[in-house]
């Protein structure tokens, strides 16, 4: 489906494959297609594998999980020099697989930012030390030298991930509306004092997904189109988002982020239980829930401007809006009601049970002063099963990410640890763009107010006490 990379990733250099779960499954043969790998040069280890994948014949398989007391053993003693990690396991530590990938001059990739078990369900722990603001801010403080060295990208799916470049490619859109001369592939632009010159309040990762099922779901069972265990595990985190200088007068339910150069706040209240209200061109505004992503934080930290003293002058907001498919929808509903019981939840990813329905995905610029603009995909089940039979639109959508953020890697080897924002976004856009069905970008007229009294709880048009619609515990 896209251009060939044959020879980029040459024998017997070796894919050491984390997890098994439903974006593996999705990546592995994209991957093998657009890099011309064979089998001899995949290694996979999950706790999951089926006895088909343990027999089909790639260089190893281990049905094992990793953890923090054997992943030197089962994994480290493997990796050669310019090998490349995929990390896709669920409570694999991203940092202490970093620090091996780095040791062993290896690359890596993960799509969030994932710490061994005990930390998602630790009522012990406090809140701010459950944020993803906090697990991004131990990578950075733990990597000595964290901007050189093999490549490491974090945190590079579609949301996080794509969805940062779909964000550099709505400002260069509005930017060129607005008729500034910018070009996306240019690595010098500052897209943060573009941000502010165009009056940029927030951004909503605006997520609206309508596949749909025909099974039959009890009480205690958990469905979703992607996993299970991830989706609980971020939607009991505290809800976070990117603080925009805009935000004023917060009350008692925001906490505030630490004097240590943090963008982010966190709320007082799991992300399954914060409702915001955001728009999507699927349906126009739409309430979801305010889910904690790393790319809340990144993107505001990325367009931060700072003055010659060291000073903040401008940062927007940024937070996640997601709507999931109904049967994710009503499973979190069930979960939430029980006092989220996990350990009765009976989880199922959904394949081919998913009928029908499309992903909608894309980033919402909230400006002040003029319209907004949306730009993103949306991407059916028919779509992406054109491409890989099994999948479905949101495993699509996620493996195209690892997709282009691994040739990324392996063509910029030497980039150190790196985030989404700081790749080259013309050229990962260029590479997905098969994969994400349609590309597009919409103006809109709408705002947080827009069906509300004039001067609802603040005049300030875009802050987040104008966005939440629903806060329980």
């Amino acid at each position: 489906m896209t251009e060939s990379f044959r020879g980029i990733f040459p024998a017997p250099r070796t894919l050491f494959m984390i997890g098994y779960g439903s974006v593996n499954k999705t990546a592995l043969p994209m991957i093998m297609d657009a890099l011309h790998l064979d089998k001899s040069q995949i290694v996979i280890i999950s706790p999951d594998l089926t006895n088909e994948v343990l027999n089909a014949g790639y260089k190893l398989t281990k049905r094992i999980g990793l953890t923090k007391e054997n992943y030197l053993t089962e994994l480290g003693s493997l990796i050669e020099p310019n090998d490349f990690i995929l990390n896709g396991g669920i409570e694999v530590s991203s940092l202490d697989l970093i620090l091996l990938a780095r040791e062993k001059e290896a690359l890596y990739l993960d799509t969030c930012t994932e710490p061994w078990p005990g930390f998602y369900f630790n009522q012990e722990i406090s809140l701010e030390c459950r944020t993803n603001q906090y697990l991004r801010r131990q990578v950075f403080d733990s990597v000595p030298n964290h901007s050189q060295g093999p490549t490491s990208v974090m945190t590079h799916g579609v949301n996080p991930g794509i969805i940062s470049h779909f964000a550099k490619k709505a400002l260069y859109e509005v930017a060129h509306a607005n008729g500034m001369d910018v070009s996306l592939s240019d690595p010098h632009v500052d897209w943060a004092k573009i941000a502010m010159q165009l009056n940029v309040r927030t951004l909503h990762i605006s997520e609206y997904d309508t596949q749909k099922t025909a099974l039959i779901r009890t009480s205690r069972e958990f469905f979703n189109s992607w996993s299970v265990h991830g989706f609980v595990s971020e939607a009991m985190q505290p809800a976070e988002f990117g603080l925009g200088t805009h935000e004023k007068d917060l009350d008692v339910f925001f906490v505030l982020p630490l004097p240590h150069g943090d963008s982010a706040a966190h709320c007082k209240a799991p992300g399954g239980s914060v409702m915001v209200k955001s728009w999507n061109p699927a349906v126009g505004q739409y309430h979801g829930y305010m889910i904690t992503h790393a790319e809340s934080i990144s993107l505001s930290q990325y367009l931060s401007v700072y003055n010659e003293t060291g000073s903040l002058v401008y940062r927007p907001s940024a937070h996640y809006c997601y709507r999931p498919c109904d049967a994710a929808m009503d499973s979190l509903r069930d979960l939430r009601q029980s006092g989220w019981e996990v350990e009765h939840m009976i989880p199922k990813v959904l394949y081919e049970e998913l009928v029908e329905g499309t992903d909608h995905l894309g980033i919402l610029l909230g400006i002040e002063g003029g319209q907004s603009y949306w730009f993103g995909s949306s991407l059916s089940t028919v779509q992406a099963r054109a491409i890989v039979p099994h999948a479905n639109a949101t495993s699509m959508q996620v493996a195209a990410g690892v997709l282009c953020g691994m040739i990324w890697a392996i063509l910029n080897p030497n980039k150190g640890v790196v985030e989404p924002e700081g790749m080259d976004s013309d050229f990962i856009l260029k590479v997905a763009a098969p994969y994400l069905g349609d590309v597009y970008g919409v103006w809109t007229d709408w705002s947080p107010l827009w069906d509300e009294d004039e001067g609802m709880l603040t005049n300030n048009h875009w802050g987040i006490q104008n966005i939440i619609v629903e806060r329980a515990a």
